[in-house]
């Protein structure tokens, strides 16, 4: 095996000695088609499987949304922000976490070696070999969920700076499981699903923790102590599995190794790219992370927050205004609390009293003429 480096080189010299006979052409689109013809096997039932359990998904997240997230929130006196992000990370947090740990029985159990020696995901492979059953209904629930995501990101979820991003990575995840499972790929598959699900099961119990520490205007220490934990813990999987693991587990014997054992298997360079685009676009999420530290470490933030949800100063006072205006609706109050809002409403009201004072003195000059 070659070091973290060298594995990038060891797949830029196989790309390359591969390459007389892999030429891509310009008629790359046809023999694409041409070539699913020869080598894939999708039937008609396994995307309409897909299609149906990503409704599901929508409608299942749209009731427990309004029927057990909102109820819980306001029941539990969030603040009107968190109230609003509390259903999102609640959905995602339980579904992460339970296909996590479903993935790590289909890996750690009938597939074990898999991890431990990648290069067993291509030791044994043929043109529509059978899919063994729980790797099967791992890739529909999946393959669902981020079809219901793409949905989800522009109709449910918060906007944030990269939701594009976002979208093209729910887009991309979707095609990777498709083509991964007609071209038989899917055990580097479950590989890539395995490396990445745990950051996001640590992400959403972060944000999570974030609305459980102020609850009835008061904050509370324990959430806090989990917000930070949370935070290294997901900060050490996202480098750990994201950016190191990954290289070796997935793209070196993808990129390098799966061609001395199938000279011929198709799809090398597309199916590689795909492989090597979804670790720049973990690198480029990465730096959100150290975005965070650096805003912590230089006392630009004094709390743990998603920097992707960061806005101008202005735009951020303007938020913290209409959560503040909110919580005395909430509360039954509307007088204004925040340190220069009281002599705001102090000006407005004095110029109304004025106001009042001048149509009184024009009322009474207009009768004495």
């Amino acid at each position: 095996m070659s070091t973290y480096f060298g594995i990038f080189y060891s797949i830029f010299e196989t790309a390359v000695a591969v390459w007389p006979k892999r030429r891509i052409r310009w008629t790359f689109l046809a023999d694409f088609v041409d070539d699913m013809r020869q080598y894939g096997r999708i039937s008609w039932s396994d995307l309409t499987n897909v299609c149906i359990i990503a409704v599901v998904f929508t409608l299942l997240r749209s009731l427990l949304t309004s029927y057990m997230f909102k109820p819980f929130a306001a029941s539990m006196k969030f603040t009107p922000k968190n109230c609003r992000k509390f259903p999102e990370s609640m959905w995602k947090f339980l579904y992460y976490l339970i296909m996590y740990i479903y993935t790590c029985i289909v890996l750690f159990g009938k597939h074990y070696n898999l991890y431990e020696d990648p290069r067993t995901c291509w030791s044994v492979w043929s043109v529509g070999m059978s899919v063994p059953s729980d790797i099967y209904y791992l890739y529909c629930i999946q393959a669902s969920f981020y079809l219901h995501s793409i949905y989800a990101t522009v109709f449910m979820d918060t906007w944030r700076k990269d939701s594009i991003a976002m979208l093209i990575h729910h887009v991309l995840t979707v095609f990777l499981l498709c083509f991964s499972f007609a071209i038989r790929y899917y055990k580097v598959g479950v590989l890539v699903l395995f490396l990445h699900d745990l950051c996001d099961v640590l992400l959403e119990f972060t944000k999570l923790c974030v609305c459980w520490k102020t609850r009835n205007n008061k904050k509370y220490y324990w959430p806090e102590v989990l917000i930070n934990t949370g935070f290294l813990m997901f900060s050490f999987s996202w480098f750990y599995f994201r950016l190191y693991v990954f290289p070796y587990k997935v793209l070196y014997p993808s990129g390098h190794y799966a061609v001395r054992v199938h000279p011929e298997a198709p799809f090398y360079y597309f199916f590689n790219g795909l492989l090597l685009f979804l670790f720049a676009m973990n690198l480029w999420w990465f730096h959100f992370i150290i975005l965070l530290i650096w805003r912590v470490v230089t006392g630009q933030s004094t709390e743990v927050e998603d920097t992707r949800e960061v806005g101008t100063p202005q735009e951020e006072q303007g938020s913290e205004d209409v959560d503040i205006q909110e919580t005395h609706k909430m509360n039954g109050t509307s007088h204004p609390v925040r340190n220069g809002s009281a002599k705001s409403s102090e000006t407005v009201e004095n110029g109304y009293v004025q106001d009042i004072h001048l149509r009184q003195r024009l009322t009474d000059n207009s009768s004495q003429r």
